[in-house]
């Protein structure tokens, strides 16, 4: 996609754009004017916030009992799950790729986690991070947003 000629071009530079949620990432690289996603990837994020244990408990004298317990640990999974699915779609479709500077869009859950599911000589290339909500956002909006460096 051509870039709207009142934002940056990134005419020096390739540059890899993370727009990131809890459960999901896009990947847009630009360059030279213009601007395409790369790849992306969204897990079931409902198999993640749900998760929930039954338990049944005999008591004597009046059978057994039981509940619901949640889980915590399903924030721990999804957080394993984000970053198998991101190293996969990285490698996949970015590793070859020749970046020069790393932008990354992203709620504070996960902002912190992306540099380190990269690979070494890219985490010295981020240039710029930014907490929020963005995935849902044109990509001129995400530009725009980069602009600020």
């Amino acid at each position: 996609m051509k870039i709207s000629s009142k934002l940056p071009q990134f005419n020096k530079e390739n540059a890899l754009i993370i727009v990131a949620g809890v459960f999901e990432a896009d990947f847009y690289l630009a360059s030279a004017g213009e601007i395409n996603k790369a790849a992306g990837f969204e897990f079931d994020k409902v198999k993640y916030e749900n998760e929930k244990n039954i338990y049944l408990k005999a008591v004597p004298g009046t059978g057994v009992r039981g509940g619901l317990s949640y889980d915590n640990d399903y924030q721990k999974i999804a957080a394993k799950e984000f970053a198998k699915n991101f190293g996969e779609v990285f490698d996949k479709n970015l590793k070859a790729s020749n970046i020069d500077g790393v932008y990354i869009l992203a709620p504070d859950k996960v902002i912190n986690q992306i540099p380190e599911m990269l690979p070494v000589p890219l985490k010295e290339k981020i240039k710029f991070s930014k907490e929020g909500h963005y995935l849902k956002a044109h990509p001129f909006e995400i530009i725009e947003i980069v602009k600020e460096v």
